[in-house]
């Protein structure tokens, strides 16, 4: 079992651009945590972005995309389609 605070399965890394959407894709694998706790992976994905209306100040939004069976053997995020524009917390925090 992995009792670390931070399961990432997979990371995107920084992207830059103008365009109002980005299309991205992540995958990976995760095996136990989920069974020990409960019967679910609380899948959930964070953005760290500068897209403000009123200076370039980092913003961490954490979103909790779905949750998923530990018995799965594989699992398709739901779309999820935002204006991320002034929204999330101010950071310093930058992967």
């Amino acid at each position: 079992m992995n009792f670390s605070r931070d399961d990432k399965i997979d990371f995107f890394g920084t992207k830059c651009s103008r365009e109002p959407s980005y299309d991205y894709k992540l995958s990976g694998t995760q095996n136990g945590d989920g069974g020990f706790w409960n019967n679910f992976y609380e899948l959930d994905f964070y953005i760290i972005h500068n897209c403000t209306t009123h200076g370039a100040k980092m913003r961490q939004i954490r979103r909790t995309v779905q949750y998923a069976p530990s018995s799965a053997s594989f699992v398709e995020l739901k779309s999820w389609n935002s204006s991320i524009t002034n929204l999330g917390l101010e950071t310093s925090a930058f992967f």
